[in-house]
């Protein structure tokens, strides 16, 4: 569903989203089309986007690091959470584990205990990007500065 759509029927909403419920909230809202929608400033869109994707990549890093955590409790490799404890005990884990477990496995857990890296690369390059683009750009700085925005 489109922004515009989601701010116009808003006002109309009908109870739980069956398919009978929703095409009457939109014929409503058809109705009604001298109702204003706000339309967010480009600017504020592109900020919002770029935070979207950082969220993103940072809850796929986290489900990563407990997928993995998981997976390793599973052959008994206990260990506390977080990236830094991950980090410290993976390099003791791996040659430990790749006596009981097939390559392929231990290969793989290797990789995507790896692959985080990238992801943090990632999630560094957005952040440097929206830094750089707030020195840059005085509107920037004022939309970066707004609650649940900046």
């Amino acid at each position: 569903m489109t922004t515009l759509r989601k701010m116009r029927t808003k006002a109309f909403n009908i109870r739980n989203k069956r398919d009978a419920a929703h095409a009457r909230e939109i014929w409503l809202a058809v109705q009604h089309p001298s109702r204003p929608v706000a339309v967010e400033a480009e600017m504020r869109q592109v900020m919002l986007a770029l935070h979207r994707m950082r969220e993103q990549l940072v809850k796929f890093r986290t489900m990563q690091l407990n997928g993995l955590r998981g997976l390793l409790t599973e052959y008994g490799e206990f260990m506390g959470k977080g990236r830094a404890t991950l980090d410290r005990a993976m390099p003791e884990v791996l040659p430990r584990v790749s006596n009981r477990l097939p390559a392929a496995l231990v290969d793989t857990l290797q990789e995507q205990w790896s692959a985080l890296s990238g992801v943090d690369g990632q999630i560094a390059t957005i952040e440097r990007r929206i830094r750089e683009w707030k020195k840059e750009d005085g509107e920037v700085k004022a939309v970066s500065e707004i609650p649940g925005v900046g």
